[in-house]
């Protein structure tokens, strides 16, 4: 038939590197585009589909494990691929990754239905100690998930960038969208972040319902935070995908967020390790 032949590749990028593994050959697409991922396209123009299991690996859409290059397209087209294939997980190998344009998660409420944005999203890595992304996302985050709901990110660490002009405004931000809904019932666990982010380490906007675990936040940068939580947007913090941001009037929310085992290792002056402006959650 002519969708069942399958092939073994033993590596896209190099011999026995990324983009390896077990390919369903498409004879009935001639338009697909070589993603470096999922689809590849061979000299004769044959579409081969890569059959993942559980799992999306980054390194599978070029994401370079050394830090050299930036990473940021890879782990968008792996995010993407995941949220348009239900049950799936991002997963991210040991290295190092550098990412200079901020990894989207984010959902709008403009598209109908809540299954049409970043739902249930999950980014894993394979050690925490071993799992690291460098931030190098000039003043806006590495991770946006304004407005999308149930997200579960763990097991790596985040760390700024080397040049200060940049850092990073946060290594994970969780908004509300600007309708005030969603935005919400996260997982963040056994996350580390490193060093100088301009705002802080993880900043919550009228965010409700999420779990933080296994926290490690370690040298935040002097006058900033390391964990925010609060009702408006009183850092005027901006989002690269959800214009507005910075100026919108939240209404509420912030509320019911657990928080246990989190550990702060070190902190500039005049910063503050935990920020909490609601009524409704735990420490």
């Amino acid at each position: 038939e002519a969708n069942t032949q399958k092939v073994i590749i033993r590596g896209y990028y190099g011999p026995n590197t990324a983009g390896s593994g077990e390919y369903l050959i498409d004879r009935n697409d001639s338009i697909g585009v070589d993603n470096g991922g999922n689809v590849l396209v061979s000299a004769n123009g044959i579409r081969c589909k890569k059959m993942f299991n559980d799992i999306v690996p980054v390194t599978d859409f070029g994401a370079d494990s050394t830090g050299a290059a930036d990473s940021s397209s890879s782990f968008q087209e792996a995010v993407n691929y995941v949220t348009s294939n239900k049950g799936l997980s991002v997963y991210i190998p040991n290295g190092e990754y550098r990412i200079e344009t901020t990894i989207n998660l984010t959902y709008s409420g403009v598209a109908a239905g809540i299954n049409s944005g970043y739902f249930g999203i999950k980014i894993k890595g394979e050690n925490y100690r071993l799992c690291r992304i460098i931030g190098n996302t000039s003043n806006t985050p590495v991770f946006d998930l304004t407005g999308s709901t149930r997200g579960e990110l763990s097991d790596f660490q985040i760390e700024h960038s080397a040049d200060d002009a940049t850092n990073p405004s946060t290594g994970i931000l969780l908004s509300r969208n600007l309708n005030n809904e969603y935005g919400g019932g996260h997982r963040i666990t056994n996350i580390g972040i490193f060093g100088y982010f301009n705002i802080a380490q993880i900043y919550c906007i009228s965010s409700e319902v999420n779990v933080f675990k296994g926290l490690r936040l370690d040298n935040f940068k002097d006058g900033t935070y390391g964990l925010a939580l609060h009702e408006q947007n009183v850092a005027g913090l901006t989002s690269p995908y959800i214009a507005g941001l910075d100026t919108h009037a939240f209404a509420g929310g912030n509320t019911r967020n657990t928080f246990y085992d989190i550990e702060i290792l070190s902190q500039g002056s005049n910063s503050i390790a935990i920020s909490i402006q609601t009524a409704d959650s735990t420490l």
